[in-house]
């Protein structure tokens, strides 16, 4: 949390921090992760793929009120998210790439 404030992007690939990381990142605050006028620099958000983030953990990151609902990116590539949080994901950062 102490680091959020200064990170454009998040990449922890393949780190385990199942859905209790992710309820952390969900409650630290992100944020340079949001698009920048002229900012030709599309990389930024959230990189979390086959970090062990099942349904707890998606939908923490979907109740967030500190990640930029205009976040470019939510990589969550083989998490265990069920339908309805992959849809509760969508909801809440309707303008970022989602993969899951």
């Amino acid at each position: 949390r102490s680091l959020s404030p200064r990170l454009e992007y998040l990449q922890i690939a393949g780190c385990p921090i199942g859905d209790a990381g992710a309820e952390a990142i969900a409650g630290a605050t992100w944020p340079r992760m949001t698009p920048y006028t002229g900012d030709d620099y599309e990389q930024r958000g959230l990189f979390l793929a086959g970090c062990g983030i099942g349904d707890l953990g998606g939908r923490a990151l979907a109740r967030s009120t500190t990640i930029p609902r205009d976040i470019p990116y939510l990589f969550l590539g083989q998490s265990a998210v069920s339908p309805d949080a992959e849809a509760a994901l969508k909801a809440t950062f309707p303008g970022a790439t989602i993969s899951f």
